[in-house]
């Protein structure tokens, strides 16, 4: 890829899968950096599954807030990572002769990108693997969960439902989805949208869970519903998925503040889903 592109920079920033760490908000005293930095161990043992000496970890400001007794306090997204999958990705690039100059989860890169808004979003990115689920607002990081339930799910249920080959399931669920000619369950497709709807629904269910439980933990409404990923595509998600919510759910675009060349303009709706994360990291020093 390297060769190919002519880049000639060996400096990268990459991310990390939201199932290879552990990440929650804390609410914290209002402390300047350095004090926050120095309590970051002593927080992270009341809510990190794994012992502090085998983690390494990070913390985001996000925002504030008060609280009941009017005072305020500083919200902390505590990141923690398995040093042995930090590890194990910095011997990854090194024998790629690339230098890591810095490493985040992918939530955090979605959230710089497609949650800029000033009210909170919930980012769904459905991935081949698993659906990260986010809540992000001023292009920060707020909350996030992981399922399994994910495109090759989907796509398992396919082969599965009609005792096909996984590369004609893949191709029957990108060309019907949950439905086409704008209805959701039409276009023929109505067999499609009864073996794929459980685990869509199973998804949906999961982000209302996360959208309830944040909304009741920090008095604030979830106002849209952004689709990226590559399982973002499946025809007639974005209908189903306003209607389950009742909320304006649209297809996140990572390009919207960036110049493209005119030859690209066609092309940016069929890749913001699968360039979202890349952008984002792209952006770090911009924010």
């Amino acid at each position: 890829l390297i060769k190919k592109s002519g880049i000639s920079s060996r400096k990268v920033m990459a991310s990390i899968p939201a199932f290879s760490a552990f990440t929650t908000l804390i609410e914290t005293p209002v402390l300047s950096d350095a004090e926050t930095a120095a309590s970051i161990s002593l927080q992270a043992k009341q809510h990190i599954p794994i012992p502090i000496s085998e983690a390494v970890l990070d913390w985001l400001r996000v925002g504030s807030v008060v609280d009941d007794e009017g005072v305020k306090k500083n919200q902390i997204l505590l990141i923690a990572v398995p040093r042995a999958v930090v590890a194990r990705y910095q011997k990854i690039y090194q024998l790629a002769g690339l230098e890591i100059v810095s490493l985040e989860i992918e939530g955090v890169s979605l959230a710089r990108v497609l949650g800029k808004n000033q009210e909170p979003v919930m980012v769904i990115d459905i991935g081949s693997r698993s659906t990260n689920i986010i809540i992000a607002k001023n292009g920060f990081l707020h909350y996030a969960v992981q399922t399994d339930f994910a495109g090759a799910t989907l796509t398992q249920t396919i082969v599965g439902g009609l005792n096909i080959r996984a590369e004609r399931a893949e191709s029957l669920k990108r060309e019907s989805g949950l439905g086409s000619d704008g209805q959701i369950g039409a276009g023929g497709g109505y067999e499609l949208f009864t073996m794929l709807q459980p685990v869509v629904d199973v998804i949906i269910n999961e982000s209302r869970r996360v959208k309830e439980q944040y909304e009741k933990a920090y008095q604030s409404r979830i106002v849209e519903v952004v689709l990226t990923g590559g399982g973002a595509m499946l025809p007639g998600l974005d209908r189903y998925i306003a209607k389950e919510f009742g909320l304006r759910t649209v297809l996140g675009n990572p390009f919207a503040d960036i110049e493209c060349p005119e030859i690209m303009t066609p092309l940016v709706p069929g890749l913001s889903p699968f360039m979202a994360i890349a952008i984002g990291l792209g952006l770090r020093n911009q924010q």
